[in-house]
Formats: structure tokens, sequence, C-alpha cells
């Protein structure tokens, strides 16, 4: 069996238009026909199709949101198969979350990681082709919009849950992927949780794990014989300040087989100054930066080293999200009525995001550990 899988789709800017003006040819350009050599085809769908109504919900981050004919669009390129947990399915709301499912049940389009509520966001999707059974577990770090017991949502990163999909996928399928949204944006490697993380679901069953959200690929691993890409970029994701980072992108691609998994890259790049996306015509530098960064991702002291390197930059924007400090005088006049709060309700929606994400946790925790 033979899947492909890609980043962030998020139609925005100058792809509304085309997808109101039905141009899903110049939407996708080259990557069409990539689609076309494989059984699957997935990406995920980081965007919401909130009804007319709806209204954003408060958060930290932009509420994300598509016009109606980004199903069509799917359906049009051949991808057969969305992932739904990420930081932006319930921006407009839980309704506007079911209200995407129903469309993409109506395009009979394939989706996994989000639901109901959290046993439904958790559940398995089997999908099957030559007679085999690929299972897909998908869930993503703590943000915003997380499924629970009663309200509809995403599916959260948690691995003891992940341990108990795995295993019970491992049980009714031939082959198990492991699709997780999370990382640092901008950050084009793993820190060493994610790691552990991933390479635990490899000891667990799974067959090939998969990570995006950081916006830039990553480097690739092949642990115990199974690949684990650890960032695949954006897939289509248009952005005003778009830089070369934002707009470069790889595709896995994924042969599943009874002696392991081949695997392979097909690098991209989406909505640069031409919309559209397009295959470049030499890979050897795309080649070479992942090869680097792999290098990296092997070597557990350098990957913790340029980690702590990149959290020592976030010092300053942490200490500054922690404001304001206090001191026993204005504690003292703030509990006698004297001086107002300063504790908005923005800022505690960014102390929950800090504390709840695991990847801003750990921006936290090494300020802390750090000062």
């Amino acid at each position: 069996m033979k899947i492909s899988v890609a980043g962030d789709f998020s139609p925005k800017h100058r792809v509304p238009p085309l997808l109101e003006a039905q141009d899903y040819e110049r939407i996708f350009g080259d990557i069409k026909q990539v689609f076309a050599n494989t059984d699957f085809n997935i990406v995920n769908f980081e965007t919401t199709i909130p009804e007319a109504e709806a209204r954003p919900i408060e958060k930290i981050g932009p509420n994300l949101s598509s016009h109606l004919n980004a199903v069509s669009a799917l359906k049009w390129a051949g991808i057969n198969v969305v992932t739904l947990a990420n930081n932006h399915a319930c921006d407009f709301g839980p309704q506007s979350l079911l209200h995407t499912i129903e469309q993409l049940d109506r395009a009979e389009i394939a989706h996994v990681g989000a639901g109901r509520n959290l046993d439904e966001a958790n559940n398995i999707l089997y999908i099957n082709k030559h007679s085999e059974t690929l299972a897909i577990i998908n869930c993503c770090e703590h943000e915003f919009g997380i499924a629970s017991a009663t309200e509809a949502g995403t599916n959260p990163l948690d691995p003891i849950r992940q341990y108990n999909s795995i295993i019970k996928a491992r049980e009714n399928a031939d082959y198990v992927l492991a699709i997780v949204h999370g990382g640092a944006e901008g950050f084009q490697l793993p820190t060493p949780r994610m790691q552990d993380t991933y390479r635990f679901f490899v000891d667990a069953g799974a067959d090939a794990v998969i990570n995006h959200h950081q916006h830039c690929f990553s480097g690739i691993e092949v642990y115990k014989g199974k690949p684990i890409y650890y960032g695949l970029g954006n897939f289509i994701f248009d952005y005003p300040t778009r830089t070369k980072q934002w707009t470069e992108g790889i595709i896995a691609t994924l042969d599943f087989t009874k002696n392991g998994v081949n695997h392979t890259y097909i690098p991209y790049i989406q909505f640069d100054e031409i919309p559209g996306v397009k295959l470049p015509e030499r890979t050897e530098d795309f080649d070479n930066r992942i090869k680097y960064l792999s290098s990296i991702i092997a070597d557990r002291s350098k990957l913790e080293a340029l980690v702590a390197d990149y959290f020592a930059q976030w010092k300053p924007i942490v200490k500054a999200r922690l404001q304001p400090y206090s001191n026993r005088v204005l504690n003292g006049l703030y509990h006698r009525g004297l001086l107002p709060s300063l504790l908005t309700s923005g800022h505690i929606r960014m102390l929950q995001n800090m504390v709840n994400c695991e990847t801003h946790r750990e921006r936290l925790q090494y300020f802390l550990d750090n000062n």
C-alpha cells in the first residue's frame, strides 16, 4: 500500500478567490500528478468551514476559516484522507468542527483526529487497499479546541492513550501510521521530548510516525527500521510575509510492505511570488538541508544543545509574557482594592496556552530553570 502525506492545508489570502472560481488547477499546480501515483493521499486540514452564524473563539493566535469549496478542491486533487487534530480545527467553535466533518463526509473524504467527544476524536481510521489495511492514529499537542468527554474537538497528544490505540491498531491492521501535530513554529528541529515520544510510538508498534505544525520542514530519522518524519512544512498555506522557509515543504511517500516501509520525500515550493504549488527543477539544495537536519537529529547531544540555544533565544519573550511582576507592596495594595487587576482575559488565555501546550510549556520550563 502506497500513501503520501502532506502538511498544513489552510487556504488563505490569495487562495480564496481561486476557490470561489473553482480554479483548483492553479492552486495545486504540479502536485496533482504526485497524488495520482499513490493509493491514499493525506493532508492536514488546518482550517474549519464555519456556518454563517459562527463566531471565532477566544484564543491565542489567528482564527482560520475556509470557503466551502476547499473540500471540493481536495477531492479534485485526489486527496482522500485528512487529519483534523490540529490547533485550528475548532477556531469557530465545536459546531463548526462538526459542520466541517459533515462536509468531508458528503465528499467521501475520510478523516481522523477529531469528533463529537473525546472518545470519538480518539477513534482509529482504518483504510483498505490491495487486501491490506492501514490504521491511522492522529493527535495534536494541547492548544485550543481539544475534545472533552462531552464536547466536540480534537484528539490530544497523550502517550498513554496513543499507546493503547497503537496496540489496538496492531490487532486490526497490517500497518500502523501515527501522525502528530506539534512542535515549535519556525524551528526546524524536534525537541528531545518529541523525539522520545515518537520513538516510543515506534516501540509500541507504529510502522511510521509523521509530524507537522512548525511551518517548515525538518529532518528524518529511521528508528528500529521505521521512518520518523519530524516536520513536513506548509502544504498550501499562503501568507503575506512569507519567507523561503514558509514556502518550502516536503511530501512524505510511504510504501508499506510485508518487508518494511519504503519511504522517500518529494520537495515542493508553495505560494511564493506566484500562487500555486510547483516542483523545483533541482532538489540538491533540499536534499543537503534535510541531510544536515537529519544528522543533528541522529546525534542526541547536538540536538539537545541546539534546542537549548533555541529556548534561550525565547527567554526574553517568555519573560515579557509573564509580566507584570508583583512585589509585596503592590500585591498588598491590590488585595486592599487600591489597584486594579492587570490579569486580563487575554493574559489568562496566554498563560493557559503556555501551560497546556507541550512545546510552549517546554519553553516556559526552560525559562524557569535558567533564571
